[in-house]
């Protein structure tokens, strides 16, 4: 992900009814769109940033010829930026909606994870020396975790 990217998509989701990508109230129905032209002009644009194999449009010779296929472009590449997004099935049709990052779900699992370093660190014996633990979360990051086992090297005295 770049800014590049971020930056071309927050002018792409325009052509889908999105004003842009902070734009968390609209709610477009898939079925809608009727600029597939402006998204085939700038085709060239989007295979130079983005990564575009897992959607095969080289059978297609890069040209979105369906508001599905529209649809499944836009998902790819919300994705590749990591751009949070939900997809709304209704009776009159599937819509897409773009989320804010939910903070009261990230402040609850850096939350948890602090509690499991702090039982971690009390259930260890070998620990002689005092914790300042307002130093040691100040540069903690959920971003940066991927399991419990990496943060073990905090526990070593």
């Amino acid at each position: 992900m770049s800014f590049d990217q971020i930056d071309f998509l927050n002018n792409f989701v325009r052509f889908y009814g999105f004003k842009s990508i902070s734009d968390y109230d609209s709610l477009i129905k898939m079925s809608s769109i009727n600029n597939i032209d402006n998204i085939n002009n700038v085709m060239t644009d989007i295979k130079k940033l983005f990564k575009l194999s897992g959607l095969n449009l080289s059978r297609k010779k890069y040209i979105i010829d369906s508001p599905n296929l529209a649809f499944c472009l836009l998902k790819n590449l919300l994705q590749q930026t990591n751009v949070p997004f939900d997809i709304i099935h209704k009776n009159d049709g599937n819509y897409v909606r773009l989320v804010p990052q939910n903070n009261i779900l990230m402040n609850y699992i850096n939350q948890h994870m602090i509690n499991i370093i702090h039982n971690n660190i009390n259930q260890n014996q070998d620990v002689k020396q005092t914790v300042n633990f307002n130093e040691l979360y100040s540069s903690f990051k959920l971003e940066n975790c991927y399991s419990k086992k990496p943060l073990k090297f905090l526990l070593r005295g």
